[in-house]
């Protein structure tokens, strides 16, 4: 193993492995209301999640300086910053809860609805709106980054996809446990998702740094 493959190595399973031994202990802290600092928004796992995206926004946005100032490149920096500014947006979504405060405050309340989502309740649709424009964009997306990086992000659109879609059905007809549970699932699969977008911008940035270095040198 080379100390590129190294490098990209090793930052995979940090990328991984450290928010996954941080839910374990928000689980094991509050245990026997494991949920506590989970489900609910607001809680040291929003927090958590909300780093995750920040790190992708950097990253991507880091990306892109060092396609827009490496000489003879296709000028993929453009793509780069969207990728950033969408990141960066649904860090402080995530961060502040900007979405739900919007469905609980406005949408909500006047009954507003999506014609293309007849299954959710009033306001609740936002997020797939969200889902519909990183669908629009994902190949746009895929076509700067790294073959590796490409399966991690298409990885982390599917599960971030299915998380968006069991977050947009209604479940107060279940019990309280079964909703914790889907809740529980649901905040898995988003954390998932974003470190698998991280391991994409990730390993695009290791690969750009040792292949352009020499260029970016001259």
């Amino acid at each position: 193993m080379n100390d590129t493959k190294r490098i990209q190595h090793y930052g995979i399973l940090l990328i991984f492995i450290f928010p996954a031994l941080f839910t374990l202990l928000l689980f094991v802290l509050q245990w026997p209301e494991w949920w506590t600092w989970i489900v609910f928004e607001l809680t040291p796992m929003g927090w958590m999640q909300s780093v995750l995206l920040m790190f992708c926004a950097l990253t991507a946005a880091y990306n892109g300086l060092v396609n827009y100032i490496t000489p003879h490149q296709a000028p993929a920096y453009r793509t780069f910053l969207l990728m950033a500014i969408a990141f960066f947006c649904l860090a402080l979504d995530e961060r502040f809860a900007l979405h739900e405060r919007m469905r609980d405050k406005f949408l909500a309340p006047h009954h507003v609805t999506f014609p293309l989502f007849p299954w959710v309740e009033p306001g609740n649709f936002i997020l797939l709106l969200f889902l519909m424009v990183g669908l629009a964009l994902l190949t746009k997306f895929l076509r700067v980054l790294t073959p590796l990086s490409k399966k991690f992000f298409v990885v982390g659109t599917i599960i971030a996809a299915i998380a968006i879609l069991m977050d947009s059905f209604e479940y107060t007809g279940y019990s309280v446990d079964v909703q914790r549970w889907e809740q529980f699932i649901e905040e898995l699969l988003e954390e998932t998702a974003m470190c698998h977008f991280l391991a994409a911008q990730y390993l695009t940035l290791v690969e750009q740094l040792t292949t352009r270095a020499p260029k970016l040198s001259r």
